[in-house]
């Protein structure tokens, strides 16, 4: 396995599919869904990620570029339900094996706004507290 490099383009839903479920190369979701309560306790709900193998693109028009899923392959096609505990366990291990924090990609700055005018607006990272360490980085030992 290559390491893995954190990025803001790093799509951990598709990472996880991989490695957890079996998902073959090349698999992307294409559709979340929660399932559960959102109201109640995070161990309590669940996603459902249904994807597959689509290599083909649009090549013109408005969607040029985008994926067409008209022409994935069937034999690729995987629906997972994922609990929201088991995914949160794989954010720890994927940044145990990184070292960067997951909730700003190792920036230090997550995401709070977004404006038409000024686009995003970033704050320090309330996780690694601007460090894009992951807990188990940051915490020095004698």
């Amino acid at each position: 396995m290559s390491a893995l490099v954190v990025t803001r383009d790093l799509d951990l839903w598709n990472l996880f599919c991989r490695r957890k479920r079996g998902a073959p190369d090349g698999w992307q979701w294409r559709k979340i869904e929660t399932v559960g309560d959102h109201r109640s306790p995070r161990e309590h709900c669940a996603s459902v990620i249904e994807g597959g193998v689509c290599s083909v693109l649009y090549a013109s028009g408005k969607r040029k570029g985008q994926r067409n899923w008209t022409k994935r392959d069937p034999l690729g096609d995987r629906t997972f339900v994922i609990s929201f505990a088991e995914f949160d366990a794989f954010i720890a291990e994927v940044e145990l094996e990184t070292g960067s924090c997951l909730t700003c990609f190792g920036t230090g700055q997550e995401g709070r706004s977004w404006n038409i005018k000024t686009g995003v607006g970033y704050e320090t990272c309330g996780k690694c507290q601007g460090t894009g360490l992951s807990a188990q980085k940051s915490t020095v030992t004698p």
